[in-house]
């Protein structure tokens, strides 16, 4: 995706390509078949990418952001959004139910179109820059929650509704 110009992470795999993206001080090295869990990432100094990097790797430049933000979309359909700040690595602080402005609501909404899911949940996870753009994290569609116990019970109700109805669609094709 960011070979094609989307708002996403600068990502890499060849030490090569990170003339793609702007030079910053410490880059991130993440397994490729993490599935875009933080767990196992380094955050290496420019100086040390060669002696650190290692086949299999993908290479981002490490942002600086205000927050992690979460939407929760059943089937195309964006349900709710929540905002962790900092973000959720690595104190987990209590996520605020946020409401997006309509460019920010069209861009994930195009990422949950691109995703192509049309049935069950799916969750799209964005950083927040320090200008407040939103930039493309990670696509979730093996979320094993919603966060629902967090909503209260009428937004909570509407959610596992309107699951219902996206799963009966499904069952009826």
């Amino acid at each position: 995706m960011f070979k094609q110009g989307k708002r996403v992470i600068p990502t890499v795999d060849k030490i090569e390509d990170i003339n793609k993206f702007e030079k910053v001080k410490e880059y991130v090295l993440k397994d490729n078949n993490s599935f875009g869990s933080g767990i196992g990432q380094k955050i290496v100094k420019a100086e040390d990418l060669e002696k650190e990097f290692k086949e299999g790797y993908l290479i981002q430049p490490k942002l600086k952001f205000k927050s992690e933000v979460q939407c929760y979309f059943i089937g195309q359909k964006l349900m709710y959004v929540y905002e962790y700040t900092p973000s959720k690595y690595p104190d987990y602080p209590q996520p605020h139910l946020i409401t997006l402005n309509e460019k920010d609501k069209q861009l994930t909404c195009e990422f949950a179109k691109e995703s192509g899911l049309k049935y069950g949940f799916q969750r799209i996870d964005f950083l927040k820059l320090e200008n407040d753009e939103l930039i493309l994290l990670e696509i979730e569609d093996n979320s094993p929650h919603m966060n629902l116990e967090k909503l209260d019970e009428d937004m909570r109700m509407a959610c596992l509704n309107e699951y219902k109805s996206n799963i009966y669609e499904y069952l009826n094709l």
